[in-house]
């Protein structure tokens, strides 16, 4: 552990000396949580420091699920279609009928994610 006088380095509390402060309503108080969930940072501090290093451009943890999950349906609708020549049009009715309500339930979570205030 470092000492008084040692010249060694301090811990990262230690060195934090600057204080920022910015009011907020309770609404915004809500959305700066969620947006710090969204993003997986324990609380606020950590997202805003993240912000900072890492900028604002990368995708979020739920940017990534919705990437992969239209991604995974993408690949069905491929399949799909090279089936297509080799079964039933009943089949391939059904199937591409299941992946448009895959596709729709996605839809609804983003736009319930975008409800809720959820940036």
């Amino acid at each position: 552990m470092a000492k008084a006088g040692d010249g060694a380095r301090r811990s990262d509390q230690r060195q934090r000396q600057a204080l920022i402060q910015i009011r907020v309503t309770d609404e915004e108080h809500l959305l700066f949580i969620r947006a710090a969930q969204k993003c997986g940072a324990p609380g606020l501090a950590t997202w805003a420091r993240n912000l900072l290093h890492k900028g604002c451009g990368g995708p979020s943890a739920s940017d990534r699920v919705l990437s992969g999950a239209l991604g995974q349906l993408a690949g069905r609708m491929q399949d799909i279609a090279h089936l297509a020549p080799k079964v039933p049009p009943e089949k391939i009715v059904q199937a591409i009928l299941r992946v448009s309500q895959e596709l729709h339930d996605v839809q609804r979570k983003v736009i319930g994610d975008d409800r809720e205030g959820v940036p």
